[in-house]
């Protein structure tokens, strides 16, 4: 499936211009190789520019298919300007092919292997222009991760074009008693060098993205004792060591016996499997797996009632279990043998330190892992006294757990990486058929200064099944467009 984002949509556009600046270049030298007698050259640089005429048709042909969200997205002064280069570069090249071939006999006896290895070069001289466009163009780009994705990938597949043409050159190189040693010389060692420089982007452009992955994953939170700004990866740290300050400045805490431990509320952090949504829980020791459950289905995952469990240990806690009094809407056939109930109690099931795992929806799977940390040596109906409201702005537990810390939205603009806070309600991009590279994915996350008129939008929750139809599409109701 194709993949279309604002930085996707631009770069391909950019992309098949410089194309056609690149197929300029092959008539160019189709006309000095056929001057040299070498034909075989000739038809491969040729052959060469006339592929690129035909990309230049199709994405004149796709444009208008896509128009109104490429206007909203782009803005239409940036939009035009492309488009006028595009049109310009597919006239002016479609005229050099057509010349070109109304000019010149392509002898019938040229050398086909020969014709293959100079297509093979031009190839790599190819990819290694774009390439360079993709790089230039990244790096005077703010890195969001819409672009980092869209450009480590565009390097990958002219890597990958590279090293099989390279494969190919090298696998049927010409003799040296061939004609037209100094030219095959000459691209033999252009070809070399090109494929080098987009070995050496690819490797740099790694780099960045894996710097840019870790700091997403290391997502922006909010605590919502102190009200202060905190990282995932410091969050629980943060979180106890906070809480605990405020306790022990307001409360004298007593020594600790066995029995008094054990009724103490404990820490639990939550992480998505992706990272980026994250939250620190204080649970009462009393408190079931099933209510658990419930809090995480509510705070983050619930859509259509899916089946969920619990993994802790070797155990599974399945909710198609019923407990005692539990009325469910699952089926208890539907749960494994060996499944037991939800009835039974945090304190209970987790021991200290102990990470475990939760799953919703088998279809369509979220998967959470979990962490029992310390415990707060205070009654659990004290903690609202330490919670700050404001900033605890989507609300901060129940009558058994206790939100004191969680992620802010991590999703970001795809036109200027500013916080998302609209996604597309459908999907605008669908009618693209699949001779034009369809269907495609739009680009589903902007800001509010971003978000295209006009198209019916919806609020993008903070939760890790923010993309997922079924939790995305069943309640949500979709707005006009952004109110802006």
């Amino acid at each position: 499936m194709t993949t279309v984002t604002f930085n996707h949509t631009r770069m391909s556009i950019e992309d098949i211009v410089s194309s056609g600046e690149y197929g300029k270049r092959m008539i160019r030298m189709a006309g000095q190789f056929r001057r040299e007698g070498n034909h075989a050259a000739a038809n491969a640089a040729f052959m060469g520019a006339a592929h690129i005429r035909d990309q230049l048709s199709k994405t004149m042909d796709l444009l208008p298919i896509i128009a109104p969200e490429h206007a909203a997205l782009l803005g239409e002064t940036q939009r035009q300007r492309l488009l006028n280069q595009l049109s310009e570069s597919h006239r002016r090249l479609s005229q050099l092919v057509t010349e070109h071939s109304a000019s010149t006999i392509l002898p019938e006896d040229c050398d086909q292997r020969g014709e293959e290895w100079y297509a093979s070069c031009l190839h790599i001289g190819h990819m290694a222009h774009l390439a360079r466009g993709v790089a230039d163009r990244a790096a005077a780009t703010p890195p969001n991760g819409d672009l980092i994705e869209t450009t480590e990938c565009a390097l990958e597949q002219l890597l990958n074009g590279a090293r099989e043409s390279m494969a190919e050159l090298r696998a049927d190189d010409l003799p040296d008693c061939t004609p037209f040693q100094q030219t095959r010389s000459q691209l033999r060692e252009q070809a070399t060098k090109d494929h080098a420089e987009i070995e050496e982007a690819n490797a740099a452009f790694k780099e960045v993205s894996k710097a840019a992955t870790a700091e997403a994953d290391n997502s922006q939170g909010r605590c919502h004792v102190c009200g202060g700004d905190i990282r995932a990866d410091d969050a629980a740290t943060h979180a106890q060591a906070c809480l605990m300050n405020h306790v022990t400045g307001r409360y004298r805490v007593p020594d600790c016996d066995e029995r008094y431990a054990r009724s103490q509320p404990i820490l639990i952090q939550v992480r998505s499997e992706e990272l980026r949504h994250w939250m620190v829980l204080v649970v009462q020791p009393t408190t079931s797996l099933r209510q658990l459950d419930q809090f995480l289905r509510r705070q983050w995952l619930e859509c259509c009632g899916h089946m969920s469990y619990f993994e802790i240990g070797d155990v599974r806690y399945s909710a198609c279990v019923p407990g005692p009094g539990d009325k469910l809407l699952f089926d208890a056939d539907l749960a494994d043998d060996d499944e037991q109930h939800m009835v039974h109690t945090v304190e209970e099931t987790v021991a200290p330190r102990q990470h475990f795992h939760h799953e919703f929806d088998y279809g369509d799977t979220t998967c959470l892992n979990l962490e029992r940390l310390g415990a707060i040596p205070v009654p659990y109906q004290y903690l609202p006294e330490f919670i700050n409201t404001s900033a605890a702005s989507e609300g901060y537990g129940d009558d058994f757990i206790t939100v004191i810390a969680r992620n802010l939205r991590p999703e970001r603009c795809f036109t200027c990486d500013g916080v998302a806070v609209w996604r597309y309600y459908e999907n605008p991009y669908t009618l693209v058929p699949p001779e034009h590279g369809g269907p495609i994915v739009a680009p589903p996350y902007f800001c509010d200064r971003c978000a295209p008129q006009g198209v019916a939008m919806v609020i993008l929750q903070n939760s890790p099944r923010a993309g997922i139809g079924c939790y995305d599409n069943t309640h949500d109701e979709p707005e006009a467009g952004n109110p802006g």
